[in-house]
């Protein structure tokens, strides 16, 4: 689909159609920080994506706070676009507490140009302190593909609780799990969206 395509389609729940980068950016502006979740892109396109997206955040100040997001596994050059980021935005680290202590002794600046992100299912508590203790921030994903057996929502909720008993820095939640987030921090839907 053309950009001028995808920027016609009304999302069903806000009744609002599909942003370009560009508009959801300025919407964003001095409001929320944004995290970008890379889907990548054909070798060809590598400097242009990358230059749109630094664009975009940059023109609304949104590039140095902003948190870039790849694949565990990366794709489509998902890496390459990501280091065009590095020292600009912190870009996804999924590794290890072990392997990520002995990678901060050795990368410069290693809190400064990454922040921690996965699953609630690869989190100890002890792995939430141990990241923040170099001074990365953790940021965890809930979302249905993560359970791939039994009750996803009732999966979903009972991770969304733990991570906050955690002291994680942020969540990455799927909209189905709202209701138990905005519960477990004392906030009352009232069926009103933002």
């Amino acid at each position: 689909m053309t950009k001028a395509d995808v920027t016609q389609i009304i999302l069903s729940r806000s009744g609002q159609n599909i942003p370009t980068l560009e508009a959801y950016c300025a919407h964003c502006a001095g409001r929320i920080g944004v995290m970008s979740d890379l889907k990548g892109c054909k070798d060809q396109y590598i400097d242009q994506y990358a230059q749109e997206i630094e664009a975009a955040l940059t023109t609304h100040k949104l590039l140095k706070d902003a948190l870039i997001l790849v694949n565990k596994q990366t794709v489509n050059n998902q890496d390459k676009v990501a280091a065009h980021f590095m020292g600009k935005a912190k870009v996804s680290w999924r590794k290890s507490l072990k392997v990520t202590q002995q990678a901060a002794g050795q990368v410069p600046n290693f809190a400064k140009r990454f922040y921690v992100f996965n699953h609630g299912a690869d989190f100890t508590r002890e792995d939430v302190k141990g990241f923040q203790d170099l001074d990365l921030k953790v940021i965890v994903s809930i979302n249905t593909g993560h359970y791939q057996t039994g009750n996803p929502q009732r999966q979903g909720d009972v991770h969304v609780r733990q991570m906050l008993d955690f002291g994680v820095d942020g969540l990455q939640v799927d909209s189905c799990y709202d209701k138990g987030l905005f519960e477990k921090v004392g906030y009352r839907d009232t069926g009103h969206r933002r």
